[in-house]
């Protein structure tokens, strides 16, 4: 039997038939096929990250913070790892810091799909 990592890691979603949906059904899609359970807080996290051009995890906390919502740092880093593992970010390291930025409109335009795979 299969461990639940290697079952992730082999498998693949195909998003070409729902290129002009907004992220967050891609989103739910990709975490239902992986097993995860959607929520609140990461669909706040991803339409706030989606707003970003790219952003650190500190920032994106400070601006949900000041948006009202009560989401600890912990879930914000968590969340954008998530991201970047079921390639919807990407990040860059610049000295000590790491900035994510989205791909979601990028991967859509040059290849039509997500990979959707956990690494």
């Amino acid at each position: 039997m299969m461990n639940a990592k290697t079952a992730l890691d082999a498998y693949q979603v195909d998003f070409e038939e729902c290129v002009s949906l907004p992220p967050i059904p891609k989103w739910h899609a990709c975490l239902t096929r992986h097993r995860l359970k959607p929520s609140k807080q990461r669909d706040v996290i991803l339409a706030a990250f989606a707003r970003q051009k790219h952003v650190t995890a500190p920032a994106l906390y400070g601006v949900l913070f000041e948006e009202g919502h009560r989401i600890s740092l912990g879930t914000v880093y968590r969340t954008l790892n998530l991201l970047c593992k079921l390639g919807f970010a990407k990040t860059r390291r610049f000295y000590s810091q790491t900035l994510y930025e989205h791909v979601l409109n990028q991967t859509q335009q040059q290849n039509n799909r997500i990979s959707c795979r956990l690494v």
